[in-house]
């Protein structure tokens, strides 16, 4: 397994040892292994492409950067429900009025 599809997999795999994993319905699960394999599929796809076009060392480099953006598109939704700490940010401020 390529490096890229082993960062990938293991943040998809951590994904679904969260708690909120434990709620998903059957064809939220289905949804979640089929992003998994489209996932995948675009890292394999992507050094597949770069290898046969510019040579292994490059293919490797942006097969990481495509897994760690997909990692990071995947991730933006946890972090953006994540609570501030008190004090800080928005939902820590009282309204005035």
């Amino acid at each position: 397994m390529t490096p890229p599809t082993q960062v990938l997999t293991s943040f998809l795999l951590a994904i679904a040892f969260q708690p909120a994993s434990a709620d998903l319905e059957l064809h939220q699960e289905r949804i979640y292994l089929g992003m998994l394999g489209v996932g995948l599929a675009l890292v394999g796809t992507v050094l597949l492409v770069f290898d046969v076009v510019v040579g292994q060392p490059t293919a490797l480099v942006v097969a990481a950067l495509m897994a760690v953006v997909i990692a990071g598109i995947a991730a933006l939704p946890a972090l953006l429900d994540r609570e501030p700490a008190s004090g800080s940010g928005l939902r820590g401020r009282r309204r005035r009025g």
